[in-house]
């Protein structure tokens, strides 16, 4: 009997090669199929179900009610099934950018699994289980790997930007076997995958999961990888010497490099070759898209969505990826393990001889577009050293117009209070990217607001604050 699912299948279903080329799992029971519903929810993302074995048509009744949503949770519930409806399903949630959920004591294999990955992020319950499998034929009752079916799950997760090792992870385990998801292997293959305590398909929104620790990690711990990471973003627009000089002190002598184990020199070599690509980058994190989860109180992970431009040989990049950096404390200082990217989107363009490189400021907004989550790449001085902040805003200084923030007095929650400036410079940027910038320092400045902030530690021992980042 082959292992299709833990929980006590109804029937078995087993993949076949058809001949218009889609792949389909096939049972006794058709009329067993899965029930996608969508429920509104007061302020946060619609909640999309999906429960019960996939057909071959459900593809086409979930983009139906995902077209009438701009934000959802898609909560997955399910065996498997059809194998092309799994995989079109992913990716409608992937280009949608809604996020997917596997709630604790729920299942989630084979086809379910593969629509899983499309989410942008990806959740997963501290007890659901998320399987894995290769696709595989019956051949006079007897199971044997689909080399064609393979092939187009791997092409797949490709589209999705998965690394070679979480590919082979996800295809190479035997029709009788189920690779079921751990955490520690998702961040070992480069699975981008958060884990949300206490998840029901009734409750569950990505709101729950900020910053949910998988162990009681103190705020100071959080704090610590939160500002590790973010200079360990911003130390990449740095001169090359400079920047090769850093990433030599923050990895561990072993690293889990993209989904390969690999010595620090190997890895420093490979960034030094990136870096005279692209001599001159920009890269900044979204504030608002960190999170940090810690294992241990010498173990966390943090991930989040980096945008970046940067030029070299007359060509132009621009995009933003999804980051997963692994940080260990073993040998007395936190070092970088484990490193792993997925490309949102990515575009390269020439340069024309004339143009400058452009480093101007970046904001978020949310899915509807209609409010600003946060700004970054405020002050974008790659000398100055930067840590994270939060604070009330007790006071404002405006220029001589009276209407340009100069700076602003955070008092912090031990009482104690620091200036910051804010020089940012709103020339050669478009219109909107101009308005957004100079109404959300207003907004997220206003006097008497709760802010976090990245500031950058410049001048003489660091004396001169300069606001980078705010949310």
């Amino acid at each position: 009997m082959l292992p299709y699912f833990a929980l006590a299948p109804k029937t078995r279903l087993i993949s076949h090669f058809v001949g218009s080329a889609i792949l389909s799992l096939v049972c006794c029971d058709l009329s067993w199929a899965s029930d996608i519903t969508i429920t509104p929810t007061n302020g946060g993302p619609d909640i999309i179900a999906i429960d019960g074995d996939f057909v071959l048509g459900d593809e086409k009744k979930f983009v139906d009610l995902a077209l009438s949503s701009k934000n959802a949770l898609v909560v997955l519930q399910s065996r498997g099934g059809n194998l092309y409806a799994g995989i079109e399903i992913g990716r409608a949630i992937h280009l949608k950018g809604f996020a997917t959920l596997v709630p604790d004591g729920v299942g989630c294999a084979s086809a379910c699994a593969l629509a899983w990955l499309g989410g942008i992020p990806r959740f997963m319950g501290e007890t659901g289980k998320v399987g894995f499998h290769a696709v595989y034929t019956t051949e006079g009752g007897q199971a044997a790997i689909s080399s064609a079916g393979n092939a187009l799950v791997g092409a797949y997760l490709n589209q999705l930007g998965l690394s070679t090792s979480a590919v082979l992870y996800i295809s190479t385990p035997p029709p009788e076997g189920m690779q079921w998801l751990s955490f520690a292997d998702a961040r070992r293959v480069g699975i981008d995958v958060q884990q949300i305590k206490n998840s029901s398909v009734a409750n569950a929104t990505p709101q729950q999961t900020e910053e949910s620790p998988r162990h009681d990690a103190s705020g100071p711990q959080l704090a610590t990888i939160k500002s590790a990471t973010y200079r360990f973003i911003t130390a990449t627009n740095r001169p090359n010497d400079d920047v090769m000089i850093f990433l030599d002190g923050v990895y561990a002598d072993g690293v889990n490099y993209f989904g390969k184990t690999m010595a620090k020199s190997a890895v420093l070599a490979d960034k030094q070759t990136f870096f005279k690509r692209w001599p001159k980058r920009n890269y900044s994190i979204r504030p608002d898209s960190m999170s940090v989860a810690c294992e241990s109180d010498t173990s966390c992970n943090a991930q989040g969505i980096v945008d970046w431009i940067a030029s070299g040989n007359s060509k132009l990049s621009t995009g933003s990826a999804s980051i997963n950096l692994n940080w260990n404390k073993g040998s007395g200082d936190w070092k970088i393990d484990s490193e792993n990217s997925r490309v949102v989107r990515r575009q390269i363009s020439t340069i024309v001889a004339s143009e400058s490189f452009p480093v101007v400021p970046r904001y978020q907004l949310d899915r509807t577009n209609t409010k600003l989550l946060s700004l970054s790449n405020l002050s974008p001085d790659s000398d100055c050293w930067g840590a994270w902040t939060t604070g009330k805003v007790v006071k404002r200084q405006f220029g001589e117009d009276g209407v340009t923030l100069k700076g602003v007095v955070l008092e912090e929650p031990d009482g104690s209070r620091e200036f910051i400036n804010v020089d940012v410079s709103l020339d050669k940027i478009d219109m909107a990217t101009r308005s957004w910038v100079a109404n959300g320092l207003q907004t997220l400045l206003a006097k008497g607001r709760s802010a976090e902030a990245y500031i950058r530690l410049c001048g003489a021992a660091g004396r001169v604050e300069m606001l980078d980042a705010l949310q």
